[in-house]
């Protein structure tokens, strides 16, 4: 009896875990089948959006790009929540910066916060180490859900706080506590408790009002569990919450709390409507240690400051918020250049919610030292404050580092030859109009076989592998070159929708170096390429940059395209993104591609009239892609003729109006 009982739960079990083993591949085929058209998606509309379309277009095109990222977010929910559930989920441990970190997540969050009208702000623990090991990835998901909720339900004119501490250390071992603030809705005692469970919210209301899967906090707590960790809440109705979690981290060796930059004794004015914002900012200066730091909550008690300080102990720098109730920044900047009372006039940053302000924006009347976009971050303080030098600041640009980064790497990539492999088309014309527009010379391949004897022919500096393709797929033919000694170093990125951990895994020890996950993040791809990929031909961005075969600019193709009749640019661009220099070199090619069409219509009337339809529905394609209106429509009245197989005397006529319309677009072209 006993061993009936042990076999009917040995085969429960068995049966447990075939079940979970097909959910998990269920999902993650269903991953893959979505990601592929969600990444052609998020990729055109990116492309439609460089193009510089109206204003009434890119609102339509922004809205796209918006449900696509939720789309792709809930698609990464359920994703993770299967590897939870199935205890698959492994988290990394990898040395990265706490900054950087930090910078991520705020710009996430500063667009959406911004569009609600919240301000957004960072506190960043002095004593935190520069850099802490774990998972990045992981611990910026977390945030990112905890301050994507706080947008979500705190209404306009509201705060988010994102809070990083040091709970407790211990050696070489960090408790690193973060905290998300915010003055939205708040939850009822309640509610709390159902608030970490899946697929739940604070109600059902909440859940119609704002919408979700309500994962995010469930994925959030497992996340925080699997880091030795906890996470909690505490909020009251219309008051606002705080979500707080503690993780487990690692410090490397070398690395201690951050070293303050030498500054010499200066005075500083921190001007701001908030009172967390000007606390925040405050305390960050006064981690320097030798800076006089004061702070007021707005202009005319900044003016008044400034004026009680002059004659004994002026100030050196103010940072200045733009956005404040009685006076704004501008206008208070004004006021203190323009008075007579304050002689010595110190250097102001204007400190701005709107990360794209530039100086030129501001008022032509008022001189600014710079400006800084919302939430500072220390390293790009410190930066300011080594400027300052008695009463003058050398001028400091809002970007970031990444934004040099991002150019350097470009410049790197210029040039190179790269093979994709990709048995979806539209994937193939995005990523090669992407490619293009970084100066990357692209030939792609079907199949692993293709890109193989792609690879025998011609020199490549790098290869992105899809790896599911049929006849063969990305992992064999990885393989498959990695037994060439001369292959041996050459980069082979994964580029595929396979979003699983194990995916990941295969692709590495298939022989490729890296993994790119569908839908693609464009700058992301772009950093990993640079990581990999290093042009073999050092002049190949000199030489592209030729003027014995210079291409025409946009405007120069513009002028030749109003010379041309009987076609519609502006309708052939929608198709092509914008692409006007991919438009001009397809009509180009036009006339040779056509010039025969004639002979190969007839010659296809006598194989038959499907021949022949198909012949005539080639040249209709082709017109409409081009926006070559009037030979598409006379194209699509014979492909119909041919299809009815209608008398050979009303093809021949309408054969003959086709050819007129496409001798005289095909002279047109060859006369340019």
């Amino acid at each position: 009896m006993v061993a009936v009982r042990t076999r009917d739960v040995e085969q429960a079990q068995q049966e447990a875990v075939t079940a979970s083993r097909a959910k998990s591949s269920f999902l993650a085929n269903m991953s893959h089948e979505i990601r592929t058209p969600l990444n052609a998606i998020i990729g055109m509309n990116h492309l439609a959006l460089q193009s510089d379309p109206p204003a009434k277009v890119r609102g339509y095109l922004n809205t796209v790009s918006t449900s696509a990222e939720m789309l792709l977010g809930i698609i990464n929910d359920i994703l993770d929540f299967s590897k939870i559930e199935a205890g698959k989920m492994a988290i990394e441990h990898a040395e990265f910066s706490i900054e950087e970190l930090a910078k991520g997540v705020l710009d996430i969050l500063r667009l959406k916060a911004e569009e609600k009208g919240l301000e957004l702000m960072f506190d960043l623990d002095p004593e935190l180490p520069q850099a802490l090991i774990g998972d990045r990835l992981r611990l910026s998901q977390i945030l990112s859900n905890l301050g994507s909720n706080a947008v979500k339900f705190t209404d306009a004119g509201g705060e988010i706080i994102v809070r990083l501490r040091v709970d407790s250390k211990n050696g070489s071992v960090i408790r690193l506590r973060g905290e998300v603030q915010d003055t939205g809705i708040g939850i009822t005692p309640e509610h709390q408790r159902n608030l970490f469970r899946s697929f739940s919210q604070a109600d059902a209301t909440i859940t119609r009002q704002f919408g979700g899967t309500g994962l995010g906090l469930a994925i959030s707590k497992s996340l925080c569990e699997l880091m030795n960790g906890r996470i909690w809440v505490e909020s009251k109705p219309n008051v606002g919450s705080t979500f707080q979690f503690v993780v487990e981290l690692g410090i490397p060796d070398e690395i201690s709390t951050p070293a303050k930059p030498a500054l010499p004794d200066l005075k500083v004015l921190v001007v701001d409507d908030s009172k967390n914002a000007r606390i925040i900012l405050e305390g960050m200066l006064s981690a320097y240690g030798n800076l006089q730091v004061h702070a007021v909550h707005g202009g005319s008690a900044a003016i008044k400051r400034l004026q009680e300080a002059d004659a004994d102990s002026p100030y050196d720098l103010v940072l200045m918020d733009w956005r404040m109730p009685d006076l704004d920044g501008i206008e208070t900047t004004q006021l203190i250049q323009w008075d007579k009372k304050i002689s010595h006039t110190p250097a102001i940053v204007l400190v701005s919610d709107h990360g794209n302000l530039d100086l030129k924006d501001v008022a032509s009347d008022v001189t600014f030292a710079g400006i800084l976009s919302k939430p500072l971050m220390p390293s790009v303080l410190a930066r300011v404050l080594k400027n300052v030098s008695g009463t003058e600041l050398t001028a400091v640009k809002s970007t970031t580092e990444s934004d040099v980064e991002d150019t350097t790497c470009a410049d790197q990539l210029r040039g190179t030859r790269i093979l994709l492999a990709d048995d979806n088309e539209i994937n193939q014309e995005l990523m090669t109009e992407i490619l293009d527009a970084y100066g990357i010379e692209v030939t792609t391949a079907n199949n692993g076989k293709e890109a193989i004897a792609a690879l025998e022919k011609g020199n490549f500096d790098g290869v992105l592998m899809d790896c599911q393709m049929p006849v063969m797929d990305g992992y064999t033919a990885t393989t498959e070159i990695r037994k060439q000694a001369r292959f041996k170093d050459l980069p082979i990125l994964a580029l595929t929708a396979n979003a699983m951990d194990q995916d990941r895994l295969h692709s590495l020890q298939s022989g490729m170096n890296d993994h790119i996950s569908k839908p693609v993040n464009f700058d992301a791809m772009i950093e990993t390429m640079c990581r990999w990929i290093k042009p073999r031909n050092a002049n190949a961005a000199e030489s592209s940059g030729s003027t014995e075969n210079r291409e025409l600019t946009a405007p120069e193709i513009r002028a030749q395209l109003t010379q041309i009749s009987g076609i519609d640019p502006d309708v052939a661009l929608v198709n092509l993104a914008g692409k006007i220099e991919i438009y001009w070199r397809m009509l180009k090619k036009f006339p040779a591609s056509q010039s025969n069409f004639e002979s190969q219509f007839r010659q296809a009337l006598e194989d038959g009239f499907d021949a022949a339809r198909q012949a005539a529905h080639g040249l209709k394609g082709v017109s409409a892609n081009l926006a070559i209106t009037k030979v598409s429509n006379e194209a699509a009245q014979l492909e119909e003729l041919c299809k009815n197989e209608a008398p050979v005397t009303e093809i021949e006529a309408q054969l003959e109006r086709v050819l007129s319309e496409l001798s005289q677009i095909i002279q047109q072209l060859e006369q340019i």
